[in-house]
């Protein structure tokens, strides 16, 4: 379905170009007015070889993603990183979805 979306993969291709590294999955996802996410760790080889990431697209001031022992309240238009390797959860606590772009990049090999 990725060519339904060519301004999405356009910035998802420059945007894994530019860290070095390689496009894995993508998704759209929604989090209604008072729901969670509850604690738990992404596990599996898959994530231990990706990074996460997340594009806010509609957010409210409600809205938290906690990581360890980190708060964070994301903004529209906002691109986070965040380590889903550690304990996370999230809690849209407005009268709106959250809406986040979620995606994963695995790193490429360094010329260090």
């Amino acid at each position: 379905m990725s060519h339904r979306f060519p301004y999405t993969m356009s910035f998802l291709s420059a945007f894994a170009e530019e860290q070095g590294g390689e496009l894995s999955r993508a998704k759209l996802v929604s989090l209604p007015p008072g729901h969670r996410v509850y604690p738990h760790i992404d596990r599996g080889e898959y994530y231990a070889l990706r990074n996460r990431y997340h594009l806010v697209l509609q957010a409210g001031a409600g809205s938290w993603l906690k990581t360890a022992d980190e708060t964070v309240h994301m903004q529209e238009g906002e691109l986070w990183w965040f380590d889903n390797k550690s304990i996370h959860e999230a809690f849209n606590g407005t009268d709106t979805d959250r809406i986040h772009f979620i995606f994963d990049l695995k790193p490429g090999a360094t010329n260090d």
